[in-house]
């Protein structure tokens, strides 16, 4: 069986960039290889490195020490500690809905096939043939007590790829052009042409990205793949100056001119500028007012129809009706596991200080309810 090429495409300021990004590649063994690619909104206020980093340290020291040959059952038992573990860690961040902010996929490589899932707002898109076919529901919201709920597997023919990555790399590159980047080179030249194309790139915008393709016959190596930057010295110019060598953020080299004795200067717009002038602010603010109307009534009509419409269901449908008990009662055994992993994950200092503050509660409570009726009993009394 043919193994596969794994090629990140990884650029990341942790200063300047406006989410927390990760990306993580086991030692290739026996059982294949982990594959972690992470994302977070950014909150100046928290630090949330140190969970990101236990969170991948946990997935790959499960991946280490349980004791399962197949690849897919190896990664659903990954998925089951995981889900366990996301809201322990998000109760110790204290970061207000932090996990619908997660985007994230984990996934084995083994041999020529890959076991993947996802949560959150991750592309997975294979390329077979001149196809284009997306792998991940990237509308479902994230569910808390079951985070990562489903596995997609197969296996990549010859020429065959999958790209797994957050949404920056579509942003500024189109679905098309990536597919005959991927097509027509190796893994390592595809990532470095992609690279040429986002060196202009701010430095805030993250890409997290991972090249996974079972070689053909007619790929282009890297000495033939001819970034922008290669072509564009191809070309003559004037007042060429003296090449150097610096490392790009994929710690490949690339060229660059040094500078001359005169600085060079380009003008550059910010368009977020305008909105400090007045007229235009009360504009925006005008428009932000009646969409959040269009929004509020739309939502209101939105509820009222599903309102309407899940009661006739309730009434005329027995089946309705038993798949909405079966649903019920589904989310009340999440949302008992839930409570119960959270408090298995308490140490027994935090359980012992959590049962006093109940005892002392109900005290309270019923000492309120002895005052209450005494008074009530003192007015009879009075009157």
């Amino acid at each position: 069986m043919a193994s596969l090429e794994q090629q990140k495409i990884f650029s990341y300021d942790p200063v300047h960039a406006r989410e927390i990004s990760e990306s993580y590649l086991s030692p290739i063994g026996e059982r294949g290889r982990l594959f972690i690619i992470l994302e977070l909104p950014q909150n100046h206020k928290i630090n949330q490195e140190t969970a990101v980093d236990e969170l991948i340290d946990k997935a790959s020291n499960y991946f280490d020490i349980l004791k399962l040959e197949n690849s897919e059952a190896l990664l659903e038992e990954i998925l089951q500690k995981i889900n366990q573990f996301l809201p322990a860690l998000a109760a110790e961040i204290k970061i207000r809905n932090w996990l619908s902010g997660l985007a994230m996929a984990i996934g084995i490589i083994h041999e020529d096939q890959v076991y993947l899932s996802t949560a959150g707002n991750i592309n997975a898109i294979i390329i077979h043939r001149h196809q284009l076919t997306p792998l991940a529901d990237r509308s479902q919201a994230i569910n808390p007590h079951k985070i990562f709920s489903d596995i997609t597997s197969g296996q990549l023919d010859d020429g065959d790829s999958l790209i797994i990555s957050t949404n920056a790399l579509f942003d500024y590159i189109s679905q098309e052009k990536i597919r005959q980047i991927v097509k027509q080179y190796t893994t390592e030249a595809a990532a470095r042409k992609i690279n040429s194309l986002l060196e202009d790139v701010p430095d805030f915008v993250t890409f997290n990205t991972l090249l996974i393709k079972n070689p053909g016959i007619s790929d282009q190596d890297l000495p033939a793949a001819k970034t922008s930057l290669e072509d564009r010295d191809a070309q003559p110019e004037k007042n060429v100056r003296p090449p150097g060598t610096i490392l790009a953020p994929d710690h490949s080299p690339r060229l660059f001119q040094h500078s001359a004795s005169r600085p060079q200067t380009s003008l550059t717009i910010d368009a977020r500028g305008l909105k400090n002038v007045w007229w235009i602010k009360k504009i925006l603010h005008l428009l932000k007012m009646l969409g959040r109307f269009f929004r509020i009534v739309g939502l209101v009509l939105k509820t009222t129809v599903r309102g309407l419409k899940n009661s006739l269901f309730f009434i005329f449908s027995k089946k309705y009706r038993y798949r909405q008990e079966a649903k019920s009662l589904e989310e009340i055994q999440d949302l008992g596991q839930a409570k119960y992993h959270w408090w298995q994950g308490l140490n027994r200092a935090k359980k012992i200080s959590l049962l006093i503050m109940l005892a002392l509660t109900l005290i309270f409570l019923q000492s309120l309810v002895f005052l209450t009726q005494n008074r009530e009993i003192e007015k009879k009394d009075e009157a």
